[in-house]
């Protein structure tokens, strides 16, 4: 992450593209401002919702946006699948982000 975020300027906004959403911790450290990401297909099959059995929310993201510190992600469920060629209760899309300056 350093390497990739060297010459940057702290005023300047540190997007991130990355395969897979794991990264975000090292992303939040490094200062970068928004990542986006995929891998999870939006967990592919789904019948639970985001809460575990015990109530707790679920600390993996699989889709969506989520925050870590400053550092925003949004990982998009895709249009692929992994292993089978199977999706259930997780329906692919295709994400437009528009990104506009907070000033």
């Amino acid at each position: 992450m350093p390497l990739a975020l060297a010459g940057s300027r702290d005023d300047e906004m540190k997007l991130l593209l990355a395969h897979n959403p794991v990264i975000l911790r090292r992303a939040a450290r490094a200062g970068v401002d928004l990542v986006l990401s995929g891998h999870t297909h939006g967990g592919q099959v789904t019948w639970r919702n985001e809460r575990s059995a015990s109530g707790r929310v679920r600390r993996r993201i699989l889709r969506g946006l989520a925050r870590r510190g400053e550092t925003q992600i949004y990982v998009t469920r895709g249009l692929g699948t992994v292993v089978l060629p199977v999706r259930y209760g997780c329906l692919p899309e295709v994400t437009l982000l528009t990104l506009h300056c907070a000033d």
